[in-house]
């Protein structure tokens, strides 16, 4: 086994005269005095030692003849371990040697010019150094993937020694991926599951090894589409996604989950808030200024003024119904008469029941009430439907950081938000349910649930991969039951990294999905389920 040595260079000078001046060590001119020359190494000598069986450099340039003249130069290993047979290659200012064998080396220089000098001798320790493994593979990859490469290649041993290679993979519950030239300086593997992959590369020389490690990132399946999103939101009925987009210019996009196809309908205006309708026919965008419902079958939009309407979220309750845009902050909220198109200035709430904004307005099974985040996101508030001037006022719960949500259960009974607690619609008191236990610590940016499958999806808040992508049943005290890698989207050289817009379950509840936003569009990751 190799030992790590440290190396103490000492330079002796044995004899040294002083005195004179002259020229440098080069061709002649000058003339022989009684001052000997002067001998110099100036090695280069690593802080740790030299590795063994390789090179030595040796530098005699700084050597100096006080008479300006020519200097020859003899090198000699004076002391060596006692299996080493090395020798100083060179007869110059420079010259070489290599350390066969670990140990002491002294190293004597004499220079001569008209007579020789004293002797300068410089000890070197050889060391018998580890190799160093380097491993370099793919940060992230996508479903389907093939074969992923691991690249050992830039391993070396400092000493020169031969390398042999061992790679091994840790990979993720329920994949069978192994690598394939295991014992090769570069290897595959196959990843079949999503998950954290992690290499690990030992190299050996001469008995010493060193290892090196690397994780990939295997996402799931996506469907990517060509558009940007600033809002999305799902169609059961249709089975199709609904998004708003501004790039070119105003649109709202229906798109097929599976295909990744869309039609699309021109808005007249930048599109803020979506809305879909509980049928999930008619969708609602607004504007500033202006509120766009959209029949999704048809593909026809109808528009109407909101004098004074910026930045609003908000919901819809059927083709001939209401929508109900909420400005932000404590401004009158917007209601909207889709059979006559009167337009109704709501009062402005009270502190502390202000519209939050960015937080997606969600509309019961029936059309009667409305569900959102108020009160800058820490109060649950309930809205009938449709309201008429000074009746409404929000039925909430207990006060409590609250970001993200609400999201309905199929059957409108019950609401979940981003901390994982559960309300009763009915009351809008805590039900004492929640989706987060013991000493968890996690929001949900983007959750859903199915009353077929009687279960809820939801994506944890933040970006830390392993164990993001949740199922719970949706008993009176959710059990967790399923935790999955994070989806993502792999752009070249990316990690991966996406936003998740919404998660919506199937009609049948055999799938669920998450649609997430990158540089290139928005994506769908579709999950079988169970």
């Amino acid at each position: 086994m190799r030992q790590l040595a440290f190396a103490a260079v000492s330079l002796s000078l044995l004899a040294a005269c002083g005195g004179g001046g002259g020229g440098g060590a080069g061709p002649g001119g000058g003339t022989c005095t009684s001052t000997k020359p002067l001998a110099v190494i100036t090695p280069k000598v690593p802080a740790g030692g030299v590795p063994a069986r390789r090179p030595v450099a040796l530098d005699a340039a700084l050597s100096y003849s006080y008479a300006g003249l020519a200097l020859t130069y003899d090198w000699t290993i004076v002391s060596r371990p006692l299996a080493s047979t090395a020798a100083v290659a060179g007869a110059g200012a420079a010259a070489t040697f290599t350390p066969d064998v670990a140990g002491t080396y002294q190293v004597q220089l004499v220079v001569s010019d008209c007579q020789p000098s004293a002797a300068t001798v410089v000890s070197f320790v050889a060391v018998e150094l580890p190799p160093v493994a380097v491993v370099t593979a793919p940060v992230a990859v996508q479903l389907p993937a093939g074969a992923v490469t691991l690249d050992g290649t830039g391993s070396s041993d400092p000493n020169g020694d031969a390398l042999t290679y061992q790679w091994t993979l840790a990979a993720p519950a329920g994949s069978a991926a192994a690598v394939t030239g295991a014992n090769q300086a570069s290897a595959t593997f196959a990843p079949d599951v999503d998950g954290l992959y992690t290499a690990t590369l030992q190299v050996t020389a001469n008995g010493a090894a060193s290892t090196a490690s690397k994780q990939v990132a295997v996402y799931h399946p996506v469907t990517r589409v060509a558009t940007r999103a600033f809002a999305a939101a799902y169609s059961a009925a249709l089975d199709r996604l609904v998004v708003t987009d501004d790039t070119p210019s105003p649109v709202l996009r229906v798109i097929d989950p599976h295909a990744g196809t869309f039609s699309s309908v021109a808005l007249g205006w930048a599109p803020h808030g979506l809305g879909l309708s509980p049928d999930g026919r008619s969708a609602a965008v607004s504007h500033d200024g202006y509120v766009s419902v959209v029949d999704l079958v048809a593909l026809t939009v109808r528009t109407f003024a909101v004098s004074g309407l910026l930045g609003s979220d908000v919901a819809i309750t059927g083709a001939s119904g209401n929508v109900l845009a909420f400005p932000g902050g404590y401004a009158a909220l917007r209601q909207v008469d889709l059979a006559t198109g009167a337009v109704t200035d709501l009062p402005p709430l009270a502190a502390p029941y202000y519209a939050w904004a960015e937080c997606r307005p969600q509309v019961s099974p029936d059309g009667k009430y409305v569900y959102r985040m108020d009160g800058d996101g820490i109060q649950v508030a309930q809205y009938p439907m449709p309201m008429t001037y000074g009746t409404y006022a929000p039925n909430t719960g207990t006060y409590s950081p609250r970001w993200g949500g609400p999201w309905l259960t199929a059957d409108g009974a019950r609401l979940l938000v981003g901390t994982g607690e559960l309300y009763a619609t009915t009351t809008m008191a805590a039900t004492g349910g929640t989706l987060i236990q013991g000493a968890e610590f996690v929001d949900f940016d983007v959750a859903a649930h199915s009353g077929t499958a009687h279960r809820f999806v939801a994506v944890v808040h933040g970006y830390a991969l392993a164990g993001d992508l949740r199922i719970y049943d949706d008993a009176a005290a959710p059990a967790l039951l399923q935790q999955r890698f994070r989806p993502g989207v792999v752009e070249p050289g990316g990690d991966g990294s996406a936003r998740p817009l919404t998660a919506y379950w199937n009609a049948a509840g055999t799938s669920y999905s998450v649609v997430l936003a990158y540089a290139g569009g928005i994506a769908i990751a579709e999950y079988a389920y169970p």
